[in-house]
């Protein structure tokens, strides 16, 4: 089964294995607030690349430079967001409290309007394109990094940022970090009670879930 952040982001990790690791900071933090840490871990890369997009168009970079630096910006974040390197308190705090309003495209409208006022369509365009050739540079880029766990298949990185996620709310409540669990933890009457509670308080989130 393959399990979902409300947004979207599709997690392929049994759904025994994360919310038996789920269940260890239940009822503390529930099932939900982990979710939206994966979603707030995954736009941290998002929120540098939109930032420094905004910072091209401030200077009035040139058009080669607006792609490089949107280019190049984006695809080194997303390396170190894999590699954990910018899971800094803040970063994936306010990551975090943006994806509550993310996913509806406002961001980048945003941006592609205060582009077009300050360095005219053409580096709009290129913006838009660097963007994209990005995204799919990060898609080989995501498999190669992607590590291997022998009880769990290749992790690329939404079930990466799941991970880093439970680590970071294991720290807070000063909860074991090791994500290998014991057979008792895997156990239905171990891990349900975190899954009904998401199920009932956000009904939508689990309709989601899919076998896998």
């Amino acid at each position: 089964m393959a399990i979902f952040t409300p947004r979207g982001l599709k997690i392929r990790l049994p759904v025994n294995y994360t919310f038996g690791l789920l269940a260890r900071l239940y009822p503390e933090v529930d099932a939900f607030k982990v979710l939206k840490t994966v979603e707030g871990i995954e736009y941290i890369s998002y929120l540098i690349t939109m930032s420094s997009a905004l910072l091209s168009f401030y200077f009035h970079l040139n058009l080669m430079e607006i792609g490089l630096v949107v280019f190049i910006t984006s695809i080194i974040s997303f390396i170190l967001s894999m590699k954990s390197l910018l899971l800094i308190k803040i970063f994936h705090t306010i990551a975090t409290l943006f994806s509550y309003i993310a996913g509806f495209g406002l961001v980048t409208i945003l941006i592609v309007l205060y582009g077009y006022f300050t360095v005219g369509i053409e580096g709009v365009g290129i913006f838009l394109l660097a963007r994209f050739l990005a995204g799919l540079i990060k898609l080989p880029i995501s498999s190669k990094l992607a590590t291997y766990h022998k009880d769990l298949g290749y992790l690329e990185d939404p079930e990466v940022y799941f991970i880093y996620a439970y680590k970071i709310w294991a720290s807070k409540l000063a909860k074991s970090s090791e994500v290998i669990l014991d057979k008792k933890e895997l156990e239905t009457e171990n891990w349900s009670p975190v899954l009904n509670d998401l199920a009932t308080k956000w009904p939508e989130v689990v309709r989601r879930f899919t076998v896998d």
